[in-house]
């Protein structure tokens, strides 16, 4: 949770600001995040949301596609926390707020081809250059999902609900993005401990 504050204040610039917040405080997919559109994001409501319908892909040979979200599951509504409404409304202010909301054409609505951010991209310049700035070790951008399921379950959110916010599987989600710390183990066996004393 440090590292990730820390990246995120460290960010000055709006887009990616806004890009990062929506990583790590609502977990979406890559290609969720890049096939989102700023009519799925609903910042000034009385709850606000981000709904996840629709994925962006590389198609060999055919290049982007925005389709359906990758599953059932996926297809889902995210809160956003306060902080994230806040970057959202000063990126689509500065954006302008139409089409995708996160594309890397400057002209409006156009997309972001996924595989760009491990490629010298715009976001992958600026999300290397994020890290550097917070001086934290480079991960890729997908790895703020984990991120954002560790921190859920150290604040004992129940694995069902990390999964739904993650939109997938509960097995899935343990396996793959919930990860305990030194300190969350040692606590556990202090615990199992005292109990065994009595």
């Amino acid at each position: 949770p440090e590292q990730a504050r820390t990246v995120i204040d460290t960010c000055t610039d709006t887009r990616m600001r806004a890009r990062l917040m929506v990583a790590l405080l609502c977990g979406l997919r890559q290609g969720e995040a890049l096939g989102l559109e700023w009519a799925d994001v609903h910042e000034t409501d009385a709850r606000p949301t981000i709904r996840v319908r629709q994925s962006m892909t590389v198609v060999r040979g055919k290049g982007r596609k925005v389709g359906p979200a990758k599953s059932r599951r996926s297809d889902r509504e995210v809160p956003l926390f306060p902080a994230v409404v806040d970057a959202l409304k000063l990126w689509r202010k500065e954006s302008g707020g139409g089409g995708y909301v996160f594309p890397a054409d400057p002209r409006p609505g156009k997309p972001v081809d996924p595989t760009a951010l491990r490629d010298p991209s715009r976001d992958a310049k600026d999300w290397s250059a994020a890290l550097a700035a917070a001086g934290v070790d480079h991960i890729p951008l997908h790895g703020a999902r984990g991120t954002l399921a560790t921190i859920l379950m150290e604040q004992g959110v129940p694995d069902r609900v990390i999964a739904d916010i993650l939109g997938h599987d509960v097995l899935v989600d343990q396996r793959h993005y919930q990860h305990s710390d030194d300190a969350q183990r040692r606590a556990a066996i202090a615990s199992a401990g005292r109990e065994l004393e009595g």
